[in-house]
This record gives structure tokens, C-alpha cells and sequence, in this order.
């Protein structure tokens, strides 16, 4: 019975202390994580030094350039504007016709031939040629003929169609010639003058109406006539 009494007592004693139990206090939240300052860019490096120029076109370039404007309809109807200018000449002169003066008592011939690109053998023959005869030269009655030329000349258009212009036009095809701004400096070599002419359907290869000009600017490069000797 004593046993019993003394159980009873140490079960009511753990009653009363689970009893008065509380739940602790909540902890403190975590700090926030502050993300690390981005590093400061590097400076530039240093530009490199130029390159040396190429070779090769300053000794094509030097001698001038034929600039010209074609305007007319294709051949297939459609109206063009085409804007050249031939710069490059050539250092291969065995064929004399292609460039220099002659003169004489009443006049002065001159003909020249300049290339849209660097001139090879195939590839890249599109070119222009011209020959300008000036009768009476700086006399009131001067006056001049001009022969032109366009040559495996592609004329491109913005819709990526194009044509052939290979054509040689002769003085006497021409109509409404004009020639302005005619100097030449024959210490330098130097020609410089404007043109322009129309020429018929019927001669030329769009078969329309096509209207040519544009403006010369060339140091002529001259051979020196060396008398052959007799073949023995």
C-alpha cells in the first residue's frame, strides 16, 4: 500500500512538470548574402602597328584614269545608269597601239587604254580605250574627233542582271559630240578633257538610244621611235 501511495505521488509530479513545458523562442533569421562587387575592367591593349602597303597597284594607278557614265534602256527594256571609273593601266608595252602621241604640222593624236581592274590575260580584261585627234591645237578653229571603246565591260545592275558592253564607237556613229575642258602639258604628258556623245540603236549592243560621257585625266606614256636597222 505504501508502494503504491509513493508511485501515485512520482506520477503526479511528472504530470505537473511536463505540464509547464514551453516551447523555446524562435531563433533569429539568417542574414542576408550580400553578392560580391564585379571586378574593374582591364585596359585596352595597344592598337598594332600598320601594316607595310601592298604591292603591286601603285605602279598601275600612277598614270590617271577614264571616268564614264552610260545611260540608256537595256536589252531587255529596262532604263539604266551606269557609273565606271577605269584607273588601272598596264606595264606590258609591246603592243605600242595601245598608247601615246603623234604629232604633226596641223595635229595631235592621242590614244590610251585604262582597266577597271588590275589587267591579266583572262580574268580581268574589262577596259576602255580612246583616241583623240585635235586639228589646229590652240587655234580659234581647233577642233576634235574622238573614237571610244568599251571592252568585255560587264554593266551590272542593281538586281544583279547584267550585260555585255563590247563595243567600239567610230567618230563617224557618234551624234551631238562634245569635247570641253581640253589641256594638255607636254612637258608632264598630261591630257585632261571632258566628252560626250549619243549613239543610235542600230550601233550598239543594247539596241536602244544610249547616251556616253565622262572625263579623261591620264598621263600618257610615249614610246621612242628607234629607227630598225636594215635586215641583211
Amino acid at each position: 500500500m505504501k508502494k503504491t501511495y509513493i508511485k501515485t505521488i512520482l506520477i503526479c509530479c511528472l504530470g505537473l512538470l511536463l505540464a509547464n513545458c514551453e516551447d523555446g523562442a524562435d531563433g533569429a533569421d539568417g542574414g542576408t548574402v550580400t553578392n560580391g562587387i564585379d571586378g574593374v575592367d582591364g585596359i585596352d591593349g595597344v592598337d598594332g602597328v600598320d601594316g607595310e602597303n601592298g604591292a603591286g597597284f601603285d605602279e598601275l594607278l600612277q598614270y590617271g584614269s577614264i571616268t564614264t557614265t552610260l545611260e540608256g534602256t537595256r536589252p531587255d527594256g529596262v532604263p539604266f545608269t551606269d557609273n565606271q571609273v577605269f584607273r588601272f593601266g598596264y606595264t606590258n608595252m609591246e603592243e605600242d597601239d595601245y598608247e601615246g602621241i603623234e604629232t604633226d604640222d596641223e595635229s595631235i593624236f592621242f590614244n590610251a587604254w585604262r582597266f577597271q581592274g588590275a589587267p591579266d590575260d583572262y580574268y580581268s580584261s574589262a577596259s576602255t580605250y580612246f583616241e583623240l585627234i585635235v586639228y589646229n591645237p590652240g587655234e580659234n578653229n581647233q577642233y576634235f574627233e574622238l573614237d571610244f571603246e568599251f571592252y568585255y565591260y560587264f554593266v551590272l545592275g542593281d538586281d544583279l542582271k547584267y550585260f555585255d558592253m563590247d563595243d567600239y564607237f567610230n567618230f563617224s556613229e557618234m551624234a551631238n559630240v562634245n569635247i570641253s575642258n581640253y589641256n594638255f602639258d607636254d612637258t608632264t604628258n598630261h591630257l585632261t578633257f571632258s566628252f560626250s556623245f549619243n549613239v543610235a540603236p542600230d550601233d550598239n549592243v543594247t539596241d536602244h538610244d544610249l547616251a556616253v560621257s565622262g572625263e579623261v585625266d591620264v598621263f600618257i606614256r610615249d614610246e621612242i621611235e628607234v629607227e630598225e636597222e636594215p635586215v641583211l
